[in-house]
């Protein structure tokens, strides 16, 4: 009888504990599906090598920037129109700011230069020296645009790793030439040491 009553309590708490993690396995699942919905979504503005082949190599570009009555909508939500008759020009070397309250298009700019969203064909055009940047070869454009976003996100390893992801075959040495003309080369050194302490602390750790 005691046994009985023992495994009667066990599987009680067994299912109790599985009925309170049901709503957190319920919200995983969800999570799962959103997430491979996404990776199997197409981009509508193919920005790999491959998809490249035939388009004009950004390498002698001097940077000339130029917005011709540029009309902009983001896609979910057409009717509100963020940029209208857009037109400006930008010299290469020109120092530039774009200021106005939120939600007024600065950030849209931005993002429409590194093509994460393109201008509808009868709604104005971007050039980069008198070519539209839909002519270039965006995998290597991309490479020559330095873009800080207003959120940016740091990948969960070393600093040093963070900047290489701009150029996987950087050496560390170009790495550390790119923070110090960021001005961020003493916050990499920083992170550096604390990384190497740390790892003495576990070698150490593991040694007793």
């Amino acid at each position: 009888m005691s046994i009985v009553l023992n495994i009667v309590g066990s599987s009680f708490l067994t299912i109790t504990s599985l009925l309170g993690d049901f709503g957190h396995i319920k919200k995983a699942i969800y999570s799962f599906k959103s997430i491979y919905s996404t990776l199997e979504t197409e981009s509508l503005i193919p920005p790999y090598a491959k998809d490249n082949i035939n388009k004009l190599s950004p390498e002698n570009i001097q940077g000339k920037i130029e917005f011709k009555h540029v009309y902009f909508a983001y896609p979910t939500n057409p009717e509100r129109v963020i940029l209208k008759d857009v037109n400006m020009t930008i010299m290469p070397g020109q120092r530039v700011a774009l200021v106005g309250y939120s939600g007024c298009g600065k950030s849209s700019i931005i993002q429409l230069l590194n093509r994460f969203y393109d201008v509808e064909d009868d709604k104005g055009e971007i050039l980069i020296d008198d070519i539209n940047i839909k002519e270039y070869d965006l995998y290597n454009l991309r490479k020559k645009i330095g873009y800080v976003s207003q959120e940016p996100s740091i990948f969960k390893t070393a600093l040093l790793e963070n900047i290489r992801y701009g150029n996987l075959n950087a050496s560390d040495e170009e790495c550390k030439k790119a923070a110090k003309e960021a001005n961020c080369l003493n916050v990499l050194e920083r992170n550096e040491n604390e990384n190497k302490k740390s790892q003495l602390y576990q070698e150490d750790k593991n040694k007793n």
